[in-house]
């Protein structure tokens, strides 16, 4: 019988060891604190059972992508830990879930990749839950695209950003700081701060987030026919598809009164 020496037994272990991560950026479920825009419009409960299809659909689309890779959880807020692997459970899943950590959305996002990164991850990528609908192709890309480019960037359709990945030995720091969050800047002020930092940086396809009203109008017209459309967000859209024109409808004669 031969003997495996330690090295051998190390050798195997960083072979099947996976080098990259996927950070998901997400909210707790619960009624009144989640996509308040929206909530204002179809109400909590409407919003509520919306929002767990995303997780759903995302936690989905980040299992099937053709890139072996580790999914870790970030979650606010960071009570609801237990609260949220409860959640997991009665969907069969299990993933590591971690705390934002940080004063703003900048702090906590740098801090997830500072995690990621000391377990020794070698490419991470961080994508949030209001994009049920990317494509999993556009997150293989984002993996693919770190093997010649320092960073990636999927800019979204309202100025900021839907995607943001690095590599481990050029993770920078700088990219979330002094950045005016929430704004029509934000992708374009951080495209600024990859330049000054001399980073090669990989600009993924445009997409949209779905914030209002009319983001969820334009979303479920979309995706009608496409490859999303028997989806739990389109099944759940399509049986309430009533309240949903209805709003839609209600939301354009107001804003068409507004004209002057």
């Amino acid at each position: 019988m031969k003997t495996c020496h330690l090295s051998c037994i190390i050798g195997i272990f960083e072979e099947v060891q996976i080098s990259k991560g996927i950070i998901f950026f997400l909210k707790y479920p619960r009624k009144g604190k989640i996509k308040t825009r929206l909530a204002k419009a179809y109400g909590d409960t409407f919003v509520l059972k919306l929002y767990e299809c995303f997780i759903r659909d995302m936690l989905e689309k980040l299992e099937s992508i053709d890139v072996e890779c580790d999914v870790h959880l970030f979650l606010t807020p960071s009570d609801k830990i237990t609260a949220m692997r409860r959640w997991l459970n009665k969907e069969n899943k299990d993933y590591p879930i971690h705390p934002q950590e940080g004063k703003g959305l900048g702090q906590r996002m740098e801090n997830a990749f500072k995690h990621m990164f000391q377990q020794h991850y070698e490419d991470c990528i961080l994508v949030g839950s209001d994009f049920p609908d990317l494509p999993a192709a556009v997150l293989a890309e984002a993996f693919n695209s770190l093997r010649t480019s320092d960073a990636v960037i999927g800019p979204a359709a309202d100025g900021g950003y839907y995607l943001l990945g690095f590599q481990r030995k050029k993770f920078c720091e700088a990219v979330f700081q002094g950045i005016k969050w929430s704004t029509d800047s934000v992708f374009r002020e951080t495209k600024k701060t990859f330049k000054n930092e001399k980073l090669r940086v990989k600009i993924l396809l445009q997409w949209w987030d779905v914030d209002n009203v009319q983001d969820l109008a334009a979303f479920f017209e979309r995706n009608m026919y496409s490859d999303f459309s028997e989806s739990r967000t389109m099944k759940f859209l399509i049986t309430n598809q009533e309240e949903l024109l209805k709003k839609v409808r209600d939301k354009n004669l107001q804003m068409s009164h507004q004209i002057p």
